[in-house]
């Protein structure tokens, strides 16, 4: 039975026998700052030793030893999406720095590595960062490593400039002569500030016409080099929700709708009822706003997500009703794409200025030059 021993610097010790090396039992010792936090680094290691994972960690390669982390830490907890960012990632890290051992990687290596991750891109660039501050972090908290090497580096989000479509473009929208199929993708965007995932997901049973909403219960998802899969959970637990079937959507998702035979058919496939790729999906709306006549080449299915979201704003929906129909988890992020609106949209004091008329209360502001 291993030994119990609490260090000089108040942390609890104890060791497990990982090998035998020239005939003699090779041991790790594991550390923990409480007694609940010892005993679950000594069974994630003995669970380690279980499934055969190398424990040299002298020897051990950052690609060995981000292999064993994202199989013991990693995979058990995240979703296919993100499975496939860590996938697609670890190709560039492990180029970059997979040689190395991870006890002689130094913050110069991270530097010239991001150098070459930002190559490809920011937002590429700054998830192959978090990945490596995560591994690290679990590094330093298996007493593999003294410090995070990257613990301090950071890179900027490119934030993408954001703009609400034009009434120009709204009203082309409206009037455009699309075949049906086009103009029901185009106005469940419109119309439900829905996730483009979210839309390819919908089947005849989740329009409810008699009781007047979109039951979004669900989302494309796909696994590496496979076929796009209806995904039965929505990207967040908020994500499950019932959207109202607003006017304009009415007429032409009721003509589409009635023409689906079954109640499991998806209302958008590739034939045999598969789903679309979502990866497609931005090139297919800008395919169907060049037959509206719009220059697309800042829209995105996401802008007709925020710009739902900015006509609730001005029809004066409640941000919590906005919140739900969306399906923000935080009501931060609803709040967010209000900071989107124009300026003269934020200046605009004519419903407080009714609002005061209506009361009969003169506003009166004091003008002084300062």
């Amino acid at each position: 039975m291993a030994s119990l021993k609490k260090r000089k610097d108040g942390r609890y010790a104890k060791q497990i026998t990982i090998g035998i090396k020239d005939g003699k039992p090779v041991k790790k010792t594991v550390y923990g700052k409480t007694l609940k936090q010892l005993e679950e680094n000594y069974m994630n290691l003995k669970r380690q030793l279980e499934q055969g994972i190398n424990l040299d960690l002298n020897i051990a390669t950052l690609r060995e030893l981000m292999e064993e982390w994202y199989k013991i830490d990693v995979e058990p907890n995240i979703r296919e999406n993100t499975r496939r960012k860590y996938i697609y990632s670890f190709t560039s890290i492990y180029n970059e720095l997979g040689c190395f051992k991870v006890n002689d990687i130094k913050m110069y290596h991270i530097e010239h590595a991001i150098y070459e991750f930002r190559k490809t891109g920011n937002e590429a660039a700054r998830f192959k960062l978090i990945i490596l501050n995560r591994f690290f972090n679990y590094c330093v908290d298996h007493d593999i490593i003294m410090k995070n090497p990257c613990k301090r580096m950071s890179i900027p989000r490119n934030k993408p400039e954001k703009r609400k479509l034009e009434k120009v473009e709204l009203e082309k929208i409206e009037n455009a002569e699309l075949p049906i199929y086009d103009k029901v993708f185009l106005f469940l965007l419109r119309y439900t500030g829905a996730r483009v995932s979210e839309i390819n997901a919908l089947c005849k049973s989740d329009i409810n016409f008699k009781d007047m909403y979109i039951d979004i219960n669900k989302t494309v998802s796909t696994k590496v080099d496979t076929h796009p899969f209806i995904q039965q959970f929505p990207k967040t637990e908020a994500g499950k929700r019932k959207v109202p079937i607003l006017i304009p959507l009415y007429k032409v998702l009721y003509e589409y709708v009635s023409g689906l035979k079954n109640d499991n058919d998806l209302l958008f496939t590739i034939g045999d009822n598969k789903p679309l790729y979502p990866a497609n999906q931005s090139k297919r709306l800008k395919n169907i706003l060049k037959k509206c006549g719009i220059d697309c080449t800042d829209i995105t299915p996401h802008s007709f997500r925020h710009n739902f979201i900015s006509e609730c704003y001005y029809a004066g929906i409640d941000i919590k009703t906005v919140q739900s129909w969306v399906g923000h988890s935080d009501i931060k992020t609803t709040l967010d794409i209000y900071t989107h609106l124009s300026e003269s949209d934020l200046l605009n004091g004519s419903q407080m200025n009714d609002f005061y008329n209506g009361s009969q209360t003169e506003v009166k502001r004091d003008f002084r030059v300062v």
